[in-house]
């Protein structure tokens, strides 16, 4: 399921900010809001609403799905095509169009990774901002949902 911990994660990136600004906006030692980030440990109320001063964001946008929900006839991808994206980020598999291997490519910058390949963050910035141009919401949760199935059946 896609946890509060990754949609902190993906509003700070929306933000531009680092890691470890949000340690110096908020307070909260750095390896905790990483374990929180990655959905390693829970957060009390009172870190929830540092962390949303700190993003300016209302802890609702963390919680809501997307307004306007997608009608069947609206999907952009099949769940063939998910199942594909899901195997070319996990194991770089290909057999994608140009444009889903972009959306993968972008995908894998804003997965977090272990820290000694973690991009740069105007990288995941960018990333992730082509992501949501490209994506809705939904359709981005979708992904990172099934994503994160294919890691759990790799391990």
């Amino acid at each position: 399921m896609f946890g509060i911990g990754q949609s902190l994660y993906l509003k700070r990136l929306e933000k531009g900010m680092t890691q470890m600004e949000l340690v110096r906006k908020t307070g909260i030692p750095q390896p905790n809001v990483s374990k929180i980030e990655r959905g390693k440990q829970d957060l009390t109320v009172s870190t929830l609403l540092k962390i949303c001063s700190a993003l300016e964001a209302h802890p609702s946008e963390l919680f809501a799905c997307e307004a306007k929900p997608l009608r069947k006839r609206e999907v952009l991808f099949s769940r063939s095509l998910v199942e594909r994206i899901a195997r070319a980020v996990v194991h770089g598999k290909n057999g994608l169009s140009p444009r889903w291997r972009r959306i993968a490519r972008w995908i894998r910058e804003v997965l977090p990774q272990s820290a000694k390949t973690r991009p740069k963050q105007k990288n995941l910035h960018q990333a992730w901002m082509a992501l949501k141009h490209e994506l809705r919401n939904e359709e981005i949760k979708i992904l990172f949902e099934r994503i994160e199935d294919e890691k759990g059946r790799s391990s």
